[in-house]
């Protein structure tokens, strides 16, 4: 008799596929479990449900959380100070931890590898499990030796490893993460379970992928609120102090800044930095090297991310940062039109030269290279460049002449030079604003109205337009 192949065997072990059961099935047996321990085979049958996380459908994750939750409910896996036990119920206690910790590494793997419906499931499944676990740790701890904390920060590192693994953050799972991040407890146990990630898995480099989806969860972060916290746990002692999350939250930056980032990763990594890090950071002023070489970097879009982070260091830590005027007035260029994160370079801006002790030649020379940029800006962005030399005029009333300067050049021979990174020897404060004249005539009235005014009725100082 002719023995089959090896492929004909494994394509008969491919038939033999997991046999899924049905929503009702599941609940049927998920009850004769949690009825009598003499059912407790069922539970490995349910946990082998979850055997293949690229097929498991969203109700065997439903069943494995439910069935847990009430075994957690019913502390069937607590042993407490002082019980007297038999050694059979002992080593059932056990056995269902180990079955515990299996759906754990089983949930985690359906979140990293799973379906995009099956991901979201897992998320919130392992969730709920953690809030129940807090509220019923499966371990009872001696009172003398109880943390702190009741909070399951190793929970949260499991899925913050599965996350950051996952070979796509579908939009829905990134956003349920993110409201899961507006409770306190979460939020702040987040950076403790980072740092432990950081430490024991991303200690040499890690995939430009794993790196975007770390950054990615961060900047889901919420901004920092005052008022009442909402807590995800409701326990006590479920948020550490202030002093170790911010201790954290600087050990995770020392932990990320030696990797190795491309474009797209550093100008995320610029951004979880500058609005969700240094809010936090004890030591948020040694950042200034790292903004002054990042501010040195040609890229325009990762450039204009760390001026926004020198600024934050001016403003709130007093920092001089020397021609901090000339670093911004080199970002204005064509491709600044071009980036994504024009729209904060704008503001950011709008901020520097907000001051009237500016000297004029200084801020003649922004006016003269916004002018100068409208030669090729699209509407939108014509209008934000003219409301800033009209506001910059305004503050300036001693610069209007460039705008009706008849001892200034005209366009054939302006002696504003363009290519000269310092602004005060551009020559700017000896040329006119030609360039808004040429748009009174702009096919868009809000455009022409817009240069019309700033060539002929400029509103007095103190009206702002922006």
């Amino acid at each position: 008799m002719k023995r089959p192949s090896t492929e004909n065997v494994e394509a008969g072990l491919a038939k033999k596929a997991i046999q899924y059961m049905s929503a009702d099935k599941l609940h049927e047996y998920c009850l004769q479990f949690l009825s009598n321990k003499k059912n407790a085979n069922i539970l490995v049958d349910l946990l082998n449900q979850l055997k293949k996380p690229t097929e498991t459908p969203v109700e065997c994750l439903t069943a494995i959380e439910n069935v847990f939750i009430e075994i957690l409910k019913r502390r069937d896996m607590t042993i407490n100070d002082g019980d007297n036990i038999s050694e059979a119920e002992c080593q059932y206690k056990e056995w269902l931890r180990n079955c515990y910790e299996d759906a754990w590494i089983k949930l985690a793997s359906c979140l990293q590898k799973g379906s995009s419906d099956c991901k979201l499931q897992a998320l919130n499944s392992l969730f709920h499990l953690l809030s129940m676990e807090a509220k019923f740790p499966p371990t009872q701890e001696k009172k003398k030796k109880r943390k702190k904390s009741l909070f399951p920060v190793t929970r949260l590192k499991v899925i913050l490893e599965s996350l950051s693994l996952s070979s796509n953050l579908s939009t829905d799972l990134s956003k349920r993460f993110s409201e899961l991040l507006n409770y306190k407890d979460v939020v702040s146990n987040l950076w403790l379970a980072l740092e432990s990630l950081l430490k024991t898995v991303c200690q040499q480099q890690p995939s430009d992928k794993r790196i975007w989806n770390i950054l990615l969860l961060l900047s889901g972060l919420p901004k920092l609120k005052k008022g009442p916290d909402n807590l995800f746990c409701d326990i006590k002692n479920g948020v550490p102090e202030d002093k170790v999350v911010r201790a954290a939250v600087d050990n995770v930056w020392k932990l990320l800044a030696p990797w190795q980032y491309s474009s797209r990763t550093h100008q995320l990594l610029l951004v979880v930095l500058v609005e969700h890090m240094m809010p936090q950071m004890d030591h948020a002023i040694y950042l200034t090297d790292y903004f002054m070489d990042t501010l040195n970097r040609q890229e325009c879009e990762i450039s204009m991310l760390a001026l926004q982070g020198v600024f934050n260091l001016v403003i709130k830590h007093n920092i001089e940062y020397p021609n901090i005027y000339g670093k911004l007035y080199q970002l204005f260029t064509v491709d600044t039109l071009k980036a994504n994160y024009k729209t904060r370079l704008f503001a950011l801006t709008d901020e520097f030269l907000r001051s009237t002790h500016l000297p004029l030649v200084l801020v003649a020379a922004f006016a003269k290279r916004f002018s100068r940029l409208l030669l090729v800006a699209s509407p939108p962005d014509s209008l934000v460049l003219l409301t800033f030399i009209a506001n910059l005029l305004i503050r300036h009333p001693n610069l209007r002449f460039l705008s009706h300067n008849p001892s200034g050049k005209d366009v054939d021979d302006d002696v504003y030079e363009e290519c000269e990174k310092d602004p005060v020897k551009s020559g700017a404060n000896e040329s006119q604003l030609w360039e808004v004249k040429l748009l009174h005539q702009h096919p868009s009235e809000r455009v022409a109205r817009l240069a019309r005014s700033i060539s002929e009725d400029l509103p007095s100082a103190g009206t702002r337009l922006m």
